[in-house]
């Protein structure tokens, strides 16, 4: 870990907050992000508002609200509320399994997207009515069944798309906002630089000592000095 390589030069609490603060904003962030495009994914597919296309009768967000509190009288926030729930506890369990998670950086989200699909197929798809069904000017919910393929053929397609998208989302902002050198204020250029940073398509530390300098200019400058004793 790169803040383990690299010492902190605050006082142990501030910099324990810092810490603690960094890995907390990438567990919120990124698990809510992940929640929220994999909601866009499964909703398009119903509304067709983008494609104009639709592959599922699967209402995931009313579907969620309706099971939470059946008598609110807005099942589709109540469901928006809980997927940004349980996408940062997905986020925080990828932080909790992330070093027996074979790959590497953002790769490692799509060794835990089987998690959130199996999640849905075998336990909220057959169990949850979250079906919607037009019965002549009435509307009504029911169970999609395993993997949603009641709801339509492209349902678990587009339920295991939405799952490697959002886990993926959720390794790649966890990684980085959890690292020091991604918080840190870039210092202007010509200024010497050491920072211990972290490869995360390498995944391994780097102790990268440069001095930037944006061009050649420094050096055309002084060509254009007269020589002493020209």
């Amino acid at each position: 870990m790169s803040d383990a390589a690299a010492p902190d030069a605050r006082p142990g609490w501030l910099a324990t907050a810092g810490t603690v603060g960094r890995w907390a904003s990438g567990i919120l962030i990124g698990g809510c992000f992940g929640a929220l495009l994999f909601l866009w994914i499964l909703e398009e597919g119903r509304s067709g508002n983008i494609f104009r296309h639709h592959w599922t009768q699967q209402d995931f967000a009313q579907g969620l609200g309706t099971l939470i509190s059946k008598h609110s009288s807005n099942p589709d926030q109540v469901g928006l509320f809980a997927a940004l729930v349980m996408g940062v506890a997905l986020a925080l369990v990828f932080v909790l399994v992330e070093r027996w998670l074979p790959f590497s950086s953002w790769r490692k989200g799509i060794a835990l997207a089987p998690l959130p699909f199996l999640v849905w197929g075998l336990v909220f798809a057959p169990r949850v009515d979250a079906r919607i069904v037009r019965v002549g000017d009435n509307f009504f919910l029911l169970k999609p069944g395993y993997f949603g393929t009641a709801a339509g053929k492209g349902t678990p397609i587009a339920a295991a798309i939405a799952s490697v998208v959002a886990c993926i989302v959720i390794a790649r902002v966890v990684q980085l906002m959890r690292e020091r050198w991604w918080w840190a204020p870039r210092e202007a250029e010509g200024m010497m630089q050491e920072h211990i940073l972290t490869d995360p398509l390498l995944g391994a530390d780097i102790y990268d000592t440069r001095k930037v300098n944006p061009s050649l200019e420094l050096t055309e400058e002084g060509a254009d000095q007269p020589r002493i004793g020209a």
